[in-house]
């Protein structure tokens, strides 16, 4: 039989917490219209949060987001939204356990035909990892250069 290359959604979203979990990412949808926010179980993860235990609102994300990156994750959607263009952003949180992390964020949004916004949906990515591999890669270059600096004197 002739395969046509689609594939079952009902499948696919079965695996798709998993796939969450194997890449480290989480989605949220937000449907400004009706007023509903809904957190993929990988964003709770992320979080370090029980889905059955808070909400999915703006706000609750961003009492996780770092003091120091609030307002750029703020100014990211408000220029979003005013702009018409998503956002590409990398920013710390803390968790609920209190474990610094690196997330990278990006949102998708939907306009109607007289430019109001319908609703937005994005990915939250735990970076960590690489982000603090790279951060010990640019010591060791820094330690490197001062270190050659110091022999050629």
């Amino acid at each position: 039989m002739f395969d046509n290359g689609n594939f079952d959604t009902d499948k696919f979203g079965e695996f798709f917490p998993h796939m969450e979990n194997i890449l480290h990412f989480g989605t949220y949808y937000n449907d400004v219209e009706n007023g509903v926010i809904k957190w993929s179980p990988g964003f709770f993860k992320i979080l370090g949060l029980d889905p059955n235990e808070v909400n999915s609102t703006a706000e609750n994300f961003h009492q996780y987001v770092h003091p120091d990156d609030l307002e750029l994750v703020k100014r990211a959607n408000r220029e979003s939204v005013e702009f018409q263009r998503p956002y590409h952003i990398e920013f710390n949180i803390i968790d609920a356990s209190g474990i610094r992390k690196r997330v990278f964020a990006e949102n998708y949004m939907k306009f109607d035909d007289a430019g109001k916004l319908l609703s937005y949906n994005g990915l939250l990515k735990d970076i960590t990892e690489k982000y603090d591999y790279q951060q010990k890669l640019e010591a060791q270059i820094k330690e490197l250069d001062r270190s050659n600096h110091n022999l050629q004197e």
